[in-house]
C-alpha cells in the first residue's frame, strides 16, 4: 500500500517531500507490489491472520502458494474485508 511505503520512507528521510518522491519512486519501479507473508499482510491491512487464511480459502483475497507458504501482493490488499 502506498501509505505503508510513505511512512517507510518517511522514517528514513527528513522531510515529507523527501518521503514522497521516493514513494513516488518505487511506486514507478513497481517495488509496491512485493510479496507479503500472512503475517505481513494482516498487519498491513490491520485484520487478523487468520481472516487472511480465510479470505484466501475462500478465493476472495489473490494469492499465490510457495510450497505450503501463502504469499499475497500488496496490491491485493484492497481486497482485504476487515
Amino acid at each position: 500500500m502506498i501509505e505503508n511505503l510513505f511512512t517507510k520512507y518517511r522514517r528514513k528521510t527528513d522531510t515529507d517531500t523527501a518521503a514522497a518522491i521516493l514513494t513516488l519512486a518505487a511506486v514507478l519501479h513497481g517495488q509496491s507490489d512485493r510479496l507479503l507473508t500472512v503475517k505481513e499482510a494482516a498487519a498491513a491491512a490491520q485484520c487478523s491472520e487468520d481472516s487472511i487464511y480465510q479470505q484466501c480459502e475462500a478465493g476472495k483475497l489473490p494469492h499465490k502458494r510457495v510450497g505450503r507458504m501463502i504469499r499475497i501482493r500488496e496490491s491485493d490488499l484492497h481486497n482485504v474485508s476487515r
